[in-house]
């Protein structure tokens, strides 16, 4: 099995910066889920175990996603470490925003659900509105095949 993928149509420069994802199988979910648990895992470990505190946790996982995002976009093609490694701080950096908003800001998980749920749907509505969506203006997602 390769550990990279082109992509086997011709593409905008645009569109072939956003679209390196996996295909989406079980094993992709297994994966996910795996990633999601060792994310919050870390957050919680430098905050509780470490005791670096909400504010310094949610800066170090912003910094470490924003490092892991820059070596994604900056990839002319899929990779998958380089994938799950965005994945996974996404959910460290998650973790930690959330923690911060709810503990932190003492705000209780309600308020902090309703905040974020507020952001996704702020996102989605942009993400159709604007046609955020990798270059489709027919508002939907875009897919792609790869050639392994």
């Amino acid at each position: 099995m390769s550990t990279t993928a082109t992509l086997s149509t011709t593409v905008s420069p645009v569109r072939h910066i956003l679209i390196k994802v996996p295909e989406v199988t079980l094993i992709f979910w297994v994966i996910k889920v795996l990633a999601t648990t060792v994310g919050e895992t870390a957050a919680d470990f430098l905050n509780v175990n470490l005791g670096m505190g909400l504010t310094i946790t949610s800066i170090i996982m912003a910094a470490l996603l924003t490092a892991a995002l820059i070596a994604q976009f900056k990839l002319q093609q899929y990779t998958p470490a380089v994938y799950w490694l965005a994945v996974l701080f996404t959910f460290a950096r998650g973790t930690a925003a959330g923690d911060l908003v709810t503990e932190g800001l003492n705000l209780g998980f309600f308020v902090a659900l309703l905040v974020f749920a507020a952001a996704i749907a702020l996102v989605a509505v942009a993400y159709f509105v604007f046609h955020l969506n990798a270059g489709r203006r027919d508002g939907r997602v875009p897919t792609h095949p790869f050639v392994q």
